[in-house]
């Protein structure tokens, strides 16, 4: 940044950097940056949305993934961004029609599944989230699906045993999006379990 204060590749990654040590407000504002010194590359647009997810501004995170969106209609990745943001709104139908949209373009991508899995079980549609979870184990035995992916369906169940056992997998393996998992909301109903406290200990970021 010293060398190029204009480059918005570099406050893009800086905004990863920012996230991952948990600073997640000053994360935003370098996705913002980017944006602002390159406004018509959607990835970057889609980007902040994520930042802004993860900072709980979900109201901002819509609008940026429904801006890119409009910019790249097959833009899968901020639909499910957007799906994200819509299910901590309570807006699960809406929510769910993006994981589906997600669900279909990937071809049934674990991460897409899970999502779309979890939104149903927060529905209280557990036979269809079943379903999916099913389908995903099934995956699982065949080919590569994270841990974390299962785990997350597993949460949205309730079946918090079942959450920590996959959550165990994916530490063992170092699952990428482990060091997110302190702020991503869909794991809010582990943050006062003593084993989850003691994972983020032995991921060792600062919390």
């Amino acid at each position: 940044l010293e060398l190029n204060p204009n480059s918005a590749d570099v406050h893009h990654m800086y905004a990863h950097y920012l996230l991952t040590m948990g600073r997640r407000q000053e994360s935003a504002a370098e996705a913002q940056r980017a944006v602002d010194l390159d406004p018509y590359e959607v990835g970057e647009v889609a980007c902040l949305g994520w930042h802004c997810l993860f900072a709980r501004d979900y109201k901002q995170a819509e609008r940026q993934e429904l801006q890119a969106i409009g910019m790249q209609p097959k833009m899968t990745w901020s639909h499910i961004i957007l799906g994200w943001a819509y299910e901590q709104k309570q807006m699960l139908p809406e929510a769910t029609a993006e994981f589906q949209t997600a669900y279909q373009r990937w071809h049934g991508a674990p991460l897409a599944a899970a999502s779309l899995g979890h939104a149903f079980a927060l529905q209280g549609e557990r036979a269809k989230a079943e379903d999916i979870l099913a389908k995903l184990l099934a995956q699982s035995r065949k080919g590569y699906v994270s841990p974390y992916d299962v785990a997350v369906l597993y949460v949205g169940l309730g079946d918090k045993a079942q959450a920590f056992q996959w959550l165990d997998k994916a530490e063992a393996e170092h699952s990428a999006f482990l060091v997110h998992i302190e702020w991503d909301p869909r794991f809010d109903l582990l943050h006062h379990e003593p084993r989850f406290q003691a994972m983020l200990q032995r991921i060792g970021l600062p919390q």
